[in-house]
């Protein structure tokens, strides 16, 4: 295995307090740079989901591994698309692992994914069509 180099912690539950921990950071004396592994502006100029939009195209390498919670909380259908288009770039190089906590049967339905359910037995692998969120979907 390469050494891994690169990743990032996701939450989107504590999305805004990150992005207040980088303005304050950009406004310090020497925090010039500090929006530039973020797509070059504050956050807060963008909608919600083109800002987490910004923080997945500028943060994802072609090495590493990639923790999110919840990606899809600010993002339409639209924006989870792109988002699948996005994780199928990083992970064609075969060095990317991305480690995904989701309600999203968009995102659940990603090609190759290997899904596994929480529940009182532990981690359990399930099936794509046999997620709940699967068949409350497609009701």
């Amino acid at each position: 295995m390469p050494k891994i180099t690169e990743g990032f912690f996701f939450r989107a539950e504590t999305f805004f307090s990150f992005v207040d921990v980088l303005d304050q950071l950009a406004r310090e004396p020497y925090g010039g740079a500090t929006y530039d592994s973020y797509g070059g502006v504050s956050m807060r100029l963008r909608s919600h989901g083109q800002s987490f939009m910004a923080v997945f195209e500028n943060r994802f390498g072609s090495q590493g591994l990639y923790l999110m919670d919840e990606p899809e909380a600010a993002l339409s259908p639209q924006w989870q698309v792109e988002f699948l288009k996005l994780l199928r770039k990083v992970v064609r190089g075969g060095e990317t692992q991305v480690i995904i906590a989701t309600h999203s049967p968009m995102i659940m339905a990603y090609p190759s994914a290997s899904l596994l359910e929480v529940s009182e037995k532990g981690l359990t692998p399930i099936e794509f069509h046999n997620t709940q969120h699967f068949r409350v979907a497609q009701q």
